[in-house]
């Protein structure tokens, strides 16, 4: 697994984000719709057409996702690199704050925002987290923190902020609730997380050491969900999280699980059932995907976070994340011509 360390905000205000009174979720779980796509030619080979038509059913399906085309970003033939007629996938994922299906998107604010990139040749996988404290225009709102734009206008404003950002198209977006993470995790008998450095809980309920950890469900949710108690806030966070991401893919995609179809199938229904997508992730999305990607080496998943200039304060008074115009562009241009492993170096 390869990790990509996060670029740092300068010193200039090194205060963590304010607390808030609303108990925050993880979108770890968000990246397990990849593990759901991996672990579904598993499934698809053992047991057949049918087990995956299941789990694809198992999405929620949100229609009416983006906003109106007008407004997207169109696709450069010249920056896009076609493979066997294939090009870069995009896709949007979005934590949620525990939504149930009866509520709605709006006025629920997303915890984290990641854009996962599959490479054209569906060889490589990038995931760059955006903070959700990282201060941006939002069409028709003004600036405010990224994750407002889930809260104002549901999937829809979610896509066209990001898309204003980086000028890149998205595919296709997802969002799961916070107790995915728990249910998932457990699911897999625990994961094991490796930290530089332990700490305490802000509800003095857990206790993480040095080295490393082997969680249960919430265990590792108190683990992504912590930032009072990090040197660096949400940038902090931000680095667990990720740290709970792979810890939670390499689990799903071992050989354990991989050689057991009844346990791949079971994670992926797991993870379905917490997840909503745009209605274009269909049973045969996901057959194709997985079959494109069957050969994928875990040594090319690679993460990141987007740079930021650092710590500063809105007009009104919040703690913000201020965006590094020069950083994101790099990141937009190696995202439009396929080449984020240029971005790495």
């Amino acid at each position: 697994m390869v990790t990509d360390g996060p670029t740092r905000p300068s010193q200039q205000d090194r205060s963590a984000p304010r607390s808030s009174t609303r108990r925050r979720r993880t979108v770890i779980a968000l990246l397990a719709s990849l593990g759901v796509v991996l672990l579904a030619l598993t499934a698809a080979l053992v047991y057949g057409y049918q087990t995956v038509t299941d789990i694809a059913d198992n999405f929620e399906k949100v229609p009416d996702a983006f906003p109106d085309e007008a407004s997207r970003p169109t696709v450069d033939p010249g920056e896009s690199i076609a493979v066997d007629g294939r090009t870069p996938l995009t896709v949007l994922l979005l934590g949620s704050d525990g939504l149930t299906t009866s509520q709605s998107q709006r006025g629920q604010r997303s915890d984290a925002t990641m854009v996962v990139r599959i490479s054209a040749e569906r060889d490589r996988v990038d995931v760059v987290s955006i903070p959700r404290d990282t201060w941006v225009p939002i069409p028709g709102r003004g600036e405010a923190k990224i994750n407002a734009a889930y809260s104002f206008g549901g999937f829809p404003l979610a896509v066209s902020t990001v898309e204003d950002l980086l000028g890149v198209r998205i595919d296709h977006v997802a969002s799961i609730d916070m107790g995915g993470l728990i249910d998932m995790t457990d699911a897999l008998g625990g994961i094991d997380v490796k930290l530089d450095e332990g700490f305490t809980s802000s509800s003095g309920t857990y206790t993480f050491t040095e080295g490393v950890n082997h969680l249960n469900g919430k265990e590792a949710l108190a683990l992504a969900r912590e930032r009072k108690q990090l040197a660096e806030g949400d940038l902090s966070r931000v680095e667990n999280q990720q740290l709970v991401l792979q810890a939670l893919l390499v689990e799903a995609l071992s050989r354990d699980t991989l050689t057991d179809p009844r346990s791949a199938v079971d994670f992926a229904s797991t993870t379905a059932g917490y997840t909503r997508v745009d209605d274009g992730v269909t049973a045969d999305f996901i057959r194709d995907l997985a079959w494109q990607m069957r050969g994928f080496d875990m040594s090319e998943l690679h993460f990141h976070t987007m740079g930021l200039a650092g710590f500063g304060r809105s007009a009104d008074g919040q703690s913000i994340l201020v965006t590094d115009p020069a950083a994101t562009e790099r990141l937009a241009a190696a995202l439009r011509t396929d080449t984020m492993e240029t971005y790495v170096e």
